[in-house]
Parts: structure tokens; C-alpha cells; sequence
């Protein structure tokens, strides 16, 4: 994802005059729903990416036998808990340039899928030619399905693409859905995510973290709202329990089950609502999901309050996207609303919002409007929202999110004359990093030990944070250290340990000073973060280990000689 968008950090506290609507239909009535403590791990198999599920796979440009991808793999699964489709549907064709060189097709419609024929385990010497071909077809359709980038040693994919690939091609619901967690609080996304499994719906996971990304399976959660990672890994290795700030696998060599540290923490998303189309649940219906930065009102001046005649008021929509994975035809429109109904609409679209992830399009708007003269003295709020489709087949206006410590909306005081904008806003700098502790020291190829504690003082966040080591010699060349996802509630403290992340900067010698970046929501990049202050200036010297030993001792009998002076 492209994100070449303003960082502006808006704070909000939740007033009277707005409450949050969630555009996840499931949601509405959750306050009603029991939900069961614990739900066991949906998924039975241990599938990876070689032989023989990539026997079908194409060939890199060397003649070895590409892997299958972990975005077509944890679709392969999810289809194997379903047992469905027992057919596909339509073809495929696409070039893969930055992978196998090749113009890959598949026709989906002459394929049929034997899922008696698929294991849970294919283990060398006991499956038969029809049982890997068997796993091995649908592993290849699904790879052509999401336009897999093939090679040998690793194979990647869009998670966009997989709820369009299993509609398309695979007879899915169309009222599958991706969804980001930057746009929900912790509250909602768990809650969310709870819905889905205690139906009976594994759900499609995709997250980062300073090296990498995967996507996997979510298919269970326990009593302390942890989640059951399915990884797709052979024989199910580093498969288990995280909670959605971790995300991290059950592996003791390389990771720490209850620690963020190189999980997969960074812009998680999800693809909820999976069931095959003729399932008792299946909605028929394609659902929508929109989401935007902020919306701020014009001003000549900064210094100025913001205040219109009725008959011309103007805001800013920052970087309105259609964040799904199908293109939007139907309306979206600025809305005034009281008391979370909709008053009237202020301003009406004319255009197709095309698909953010795969078009890279997000829009940016200075709208101007007039309050229509039957609109009563009050207060209200303006918030951009899109007509979805709705369960009884009829239509609903849902509003577009934000993150969760970024307002969706602006307050409009309506008066006979005039009307005053303002945003519902405390502060730009809520987040804080209360200590830190770093060595002078780190060695190239180990696992330094430090830390930092951050606190939020506002309202609740869901962004990410950067460990930058940057380079002193001018150049102003940056090195990510570290990256995780970072959510807090208001008030919240978290230190956040790393003792597992091997430093791989073969800069002997050189010196590096620490910045800490953190961006605030979705469409922040990497480049327009916000530069958090530090306690104090850190500088860093990359050493080999034999002069580690050396800095050691110089440093022991320096201190030593300081405290008998």
C-alpha cells in the first residue's frame, strides 16, 4: 500500500454530539450475544508450501519448483475446512514478471476439487499420486487466483485478493470482507474476530513486522482473548496461542509467545465472513468498507475560527478510500447528522471509488455546501458515509472510520446565520515515551537486549512504531531496528522488550543515533512519521565480538578508575 498522505494527528474524546458506528453488521447486537469462553482450534491440517503441494507450481528461472505462498496456502486451508468448492469457476491469466518471468492461466471452470483426496498431513511415503494431485491443484488455482509472484524461495500475494479470488473463482459468499485493524479498537476488532470463530468461520489473517510478512489462519481463541495461530507451517510448527498486539508464533528458538517482539503485529488485516455461497449463512450480497485519514474544516488563517454563512461552508475530506476488496458503484455522501441520524445530505460523490489496495487510490476533497434552510438551530456533526447493501436486501447508510483516536467526524454549531466548525480535538502529541534503556554497545549477527515504555494520554490509539538507527556519518542513511504495532488504551503504560531480534548490520565501527518513529493510523508512511522525543540521546557503536570484549574490559576499568578518583 502507497500511502503518500499528511501524518496530521488528530485527538478525540467521544462527545455527546457522536458515537462511533461500526460497519460490521455482526456487531450491532453483540451487547445480546453470548459468546462461548473458548473456542478449539478450527483447522485439522499441517500443510506448507513445498511438495507435494507446489507440484503444480511453476518454475523459477533457474528450474526450480516455486513454493505455493502463504496467501494461497491459507486459503487452501480454510477451502479445506469447508470442503469447498467441488468445482471452480471462470479462468485466470496474468504475468508474472517480478517472480517466474511467466504468463501464468488457470481455467478454474474444468477443474474439479476432490477434497476427499486432501490430507491434513502429507508426510514422504504415505500419500498416493491422487492425494498429491489432489492438494497440488488447488494449491496452483489458488496461487493463479490472487497473482502470485512466484520463486523458489519465496512466493507473495495481496491479501486483497483473496476475497475476490474466492468469490470469483471459488463460489464463496460475496459478503466476505476484508477489514483493517487500524481502523477499530481493541474492543471492537476482538470482538469482531470472537463473532466469527464462535460461528464457526476461521478467519484469514495478513500482518508484518520489521523483516517480513505472512499471512495465515486465525481458528480459535481461549479465555484470555488470545488467538490460535494456524501458520501454515510444517506439522503445524509455531502454531498457538497470541493476543492480537503479539501475533507472535510458539517458537522458544526464535520468539517470545507473550511479547510483540517479531510478531506479526504491523497493519493486520482480516478477511472475515468466509462460507461458501450456499451455506445457511451466506448473505448473497457484496458488502462495502470505507475509511479516510480526517476531515478538517477550510480556514484562510490557522489562527481564525472556522466560520461559514450557511449558504457556503467548506471542509476537507483527507484520503477517502474504498478500503474492500470490490469496486464501489453505489453513493457516498457528506452527512449531517443529530443524534446519530441522518439529517440530510450535504454533498453527493459523482464518482467510482475504485479498490484502494489494488488501484492505489485514495481521494482528497475541499467540498463546499450550504445547510439546507430547514436545518433548526443546534448542534450536529458532519461525517462522510457510503450506502452499503443491507441483510433484507435493501440499502444502509454506514459511516466511513477512521482510527480509533482520530474523529470521523466535525461538529457543525448551526445558527440562523452562520455556522462554526471544530473538530473534536485535544492534542497532537499523546503519546509519550516515559523511558528507555539501550546499550552503548550492539554487536552485528547477536540479540541485544533493551527496551522502551511508552504511555498514551489521550484517547485510545492503533498505530505502529519504528526503532530507526541512523547513521552519523551524513549521509542520513536509516536502518529499521525494530517495527511492531502499538495500541493503547487512555492512560496506558507499555514497555516493550526485545531480546530476540539479531541485529544484522555489518557496519563494524560505526556509529548510529536512535530515532523513534510512530505513525498514528493507516495511511501514514513510513517517510511522514512523527519524530517522538526521546529522554535522552542515544548513540549506538556496531562492534564485532572480539571488540565488544575489548569495549568491555575499556569501559570496566574506566569506571573503576572514576570511583577510587
Amino acid at each position: 500500500m502507497k500511502h503518500l498522505l499528511s501524518i496530521l494527528l488528530l485527538m478525540c474524546v467521544q462527545s455527546a454530539t457522536a458515537q462511533r458506528l461500526i460497519p460490521h453488521e455482526s456487531l450491532h447486537h453483540l451487547e445480546e450475544l453470548s459468546l462461548p469462553e473458548r473456542v478449539e482450534p478450527l483447522l485439522t491440517d499441517g500443510w506448507y508450501q513445498d511438495a507435494p503441494n507446489n507440484n503444480m507450481c511453476p518454475l523459477d528461472k533457474d528450474g526450480n519448483r516455486c513454493l505455493v505462498g502463504c496467501v494461497a496456502t491459507a486459503m487452501t486451508q480454510v477451502m479445506h475446512y469447508w470442503q469447498w468448492p467441488l468445482q471452480g469457476t471462470g479462468s485466470h491469466e496474468y504475468t508474472d514478471e517480478k517472480g517466474c518471468g511467466q504468463t501464468l492461466s488457470s481455467n478454474f471452470s474444468q477443474h474439479k476439487y476432490d477434497w476427499s483426496q486432501v490430507l491434513d498431513f502429507y508426510r514422504e511415503g504415505e500419500y498416493s499420486q491422487q492425494q498429491a494431485n489432489a492438494i497440488a491443484q488447488v494449491s496452483s488455482d489458488c496461487g493463479i487466483a490472487v497473482n502470485m509472484r512466484y520463486g523458489s524461495v519465496t512466493s507473495g500475494a495481496h491479501t486483497v485478493y483473496q476475497p475476490l479470488a474466492l468469490v470469483r473463482y471459488f463460489d464463496y459468499d460475496p459478503g466476505a470482507q476484508i477489514y483493517f485493524r487500524d481502523f477499530y479498537s481493541l474492543e471492537e476488532i476482538t470482538l469482531m474476530l470472537k463473532q466469527e470463530l464462535a460461528a464457526g468461520r476461521p478467519v484469514l489473517i495478513s500482518g508484518t513486522n520489521h523483516t517480513g510478512a505472512h499471512a495465515f489462519v486465525l481458528d480459535g481463541y481461549d479465555e484470555q482473548d488470545r488467538f490460535h495461530l494456524h501458520l501454515g507451517n510444517p506439522n503445524n510448527v509455531g502454531d498457538g496461542w497470541s493476543s492480537l498486539q503479539n501475533m507472535t508464533p510458539s517458537q522458544e528458538e526464535w520468539y517470545d509467545a507473550d511479547s510483540p517482539e517479531n510478531g506479526m503485529s504491523v497493519l493486520q488485516i482480516f478477511v472475515m465472513g468466509i462460507v461458501p455461497s450456499n451455506h445457511p449463512e451466506a448473505k448473497g450480497v457484496e458488502r462495502y468498507n470505507f475509511g479516510f485519514q480526517y476531515i478538517s474544516a477550510v480556514r484562510e488563517r490557522e489562527d481564525e475560527c472556522p466560520v461559514y454563512t450557511r449558504e457556503q461552508v467548506k471542509v476537507t475530506v483527507h484520503d477517502l478510500s474504498n478500503m474492500g476488496w470490490n469496486t464501489f458503484n453505489d453513493s457516498v455522501a457528506l452527512m449531517l447528522k443529530r443524534d446519530n441520524r441522518i439529517v440530510c445530505p450535504l454533498y453527493v460523490y459523482d464518482r467510482t471509488f475504485l479498490v484502494e489496495e489494488i488501484d492505489d487510490t485514495t481521494y482528497n476533497d475541499t467540498i463546499c455546501f450550504a445547510i439546507p434552510p430547514t436545518v433548526e438551530r443546534g448542534l450536529y456533526t458532519i461525517v462522510p458515509m457510503y450506502r452499503d447493501n443491507a441483510e433484507d436486501g435493501g440499502k444502509e447508510w454506514r459511516e466511513a472510520l477512521t482510527s480509533p483516536s482520530i474523529p470521523n467526524y466535525l461538529i457543525a454549531e448551526v445558527q440562523d446565520q452562520q455556522v462554526t466548525l471544530s473538530s473534536d480535538t485535544l492534542s497532537t502529541g499523546y503519546l509519550t515515551i516515559e523511558d528507555i534503556d539501550f546499550p552503548d554497545f550492539m554487536i552485528h549477527d547477536t540479540c541485544p537486549e533493551y527496551s522502551i515504555t511508552f504511555k498514551n494520554h489521550r484517547a485510545e490509539m492503533a498505530g505502529r512504531f519504528y526503532l530507526v538507527l541512523e547513521c552519523m556519518d551524513g549521509s542520513g542513511k536509516t536502518f529499521i531496528l525494530q517495527a511492531q504495532g502499538l495500541s493503547l488504551q487512555k492512560d496506558e503504560v507499555t514497555t516493550r522488550r526485545f531480546h530476540k531480534t539479531k541485529l544484522f548490520l555489518n557496519r563494524i565501527g560505526e556509529q548510529f543515533r536512535l530515532r523513534v518513529r510512530y505513525l498514528p493510523c493507516l495511511y501514514s508512511d513510513d517517510g511522514r512519521a512523527i519524530e517522538m522525543e526521546l529522554p535522552r540521546e542515544i548513540i549506538i557503536t556496531v562492534l564485532s565480538e572480539n571488540e565488544m570484549e575489548i569495549a568491555s574490559k575499556e569501559k570496566t576499568f574506566n569506571t573503576q578508575n572514576s570511583e577510587f578518583s
